[in-house]
This record gives structure tokens, sequence and C-alpha cells, in this order.
């Protein structure tokens, strides 16, 4: 995995995991999710307005 993703918190272990974790865990506190809340909310809804009735979605097209 480390060649795909890299050496970051998912793919770490031990000190560096626990240090990149530490590093990133303020982002993800409620507060400060609760501020992304519009944004993603509004990129979901324009999401879904592209999509047709029987029709697959793939997370790999623009």
């Amino acid at each position: 995995m480390v060649p795909l993703l890299g050496h970051g918190v998912i793919t770490s272990d031990g000190e560096l995991y626990h240090r990149q974790r530490r590093t990133i865990q303020k982002a993800f506190t409620p507060a400060h999710i609760e501020r992304h809340l519009v944004a993603i909310h509004r990129q979901a809804e324009k999401l879904c307005a592209t999509w047709e009735d029987g029709s697959r979605w793939t997370c790999c097209t623009p």
C-alpha cells in the first residue's frame, strides 16, 4: 500500500503514525467538521443532480 498511498496515517504505524495522527486530529473535531458541512452538502447536491435513473456512478471520472 505504501507505493500507492505513501507514508501517511493509513499506512504508518508506531511513532510515525502517532505523530501524523496528532497533526491532523484537530481537523476532525465536531466543531471543525461542522464548519465544512455547508460545502460538503452543496457538493453532494451537485453530484446527485447529475445522476440519472438507472445510470451507474464511478468515482474515477471527473
